[in-house]
């Protein structure tokens, strides 16, 4: 994703009100370099019970519902796990 594109996306993201996720964006996050498996399953499990009890859920949902397959972020958003999309080095060993 190119600058243009991010800029892109972050002006249609609606104003919510009153998100859990403020703050903790390390729950929601996809997962990171070599992370351990259950230290993500654990992270996404807390962002998830946030999302669950969030006011601005289903304004985040609406808004998530809105964008391409191909702009919706990774990680932990409106309640639901989105993977990252595959990169070109798959197949590529270290």
């Amino acid at each position: 994703m190119n600058l243009a594109d991010l800029l892109g996306a972050l002006a249609g993201v609606p104003r919510l009100d009153g998100p859990r996720c403020v703050g903790k964006h390390h729950l929601f996050d996809p997962p990171a370099w070599r992370e351990p498996a259950p230290d993500v399953g654990r992270r996404h499990a807390q962002a998830l019970t946030e999302c669950e009890r969030c006011p601005a859920l289903a304004d985040c949902r609406r808004w998530l519902g809105s964008l391409p397959r191909s702009a919706r972020p990774s990680g932990v958003v409106a309640a639901q796990v989105i993977d990252p999309p595959a990169t070109a080095t798959k197949g590529i060993t270290a």
